[in-house]
């Protein structure tokens, strides 16, 4: 009896210290995500030729595959959105050498540019 409670004991705190480990590995790579996203936003709001658009970098570390930053939101042409590809890849061969731009980005003219297109 005693030495299935012990069994018990040791097979619990395996457990924890498993559940521990994952955790803190989810929490190192969350924090990486953030700070990526932070220096690419940062790059991107520096960019002129951005300044009408809204991106949105998200970051993600899959247990399988390749790391990832997805632009999301919206740029005001065809340009800024080559700009804002440009831009990502160029900070994160700085901060991140290796990870992958997925470009899903919305063009939107403004409305100054689209009465200029009319005119």
């Amino acid at each position: 009896m005693m030495l299935v409670a012990a069994l018990a004991v040791v097979v619990i705190g395996l457990l924890i210290a498993w559940g521990v480990t994952l955790l803190e590995r989810r929490n190192r790579g969350e924090q990486r995500a953030e700070r990526i996203q932070h220096a690419v936003g940062h790059a991107l709001a520096r960019e002129s030729s951005l300044r009408d658009a809204s991106i949105l970098p998200v970051a993600s570390f899959p247990v399988e595959g390749h790391p990832t930053l997805e632009l999301t939101g919206y740029v005001p042409s065809e340009d800024a959105r080559r700009d804002a590809v440009h831009v990502a890849e160029r900070e994160l061969g700085r901060v991140r050498p290796g990870m992958r731009v997925v470009d899903r980005l919305d063009v939107l003219p403004t409305l100054a540019n689209r009465r200029r297109r009319r005119a």
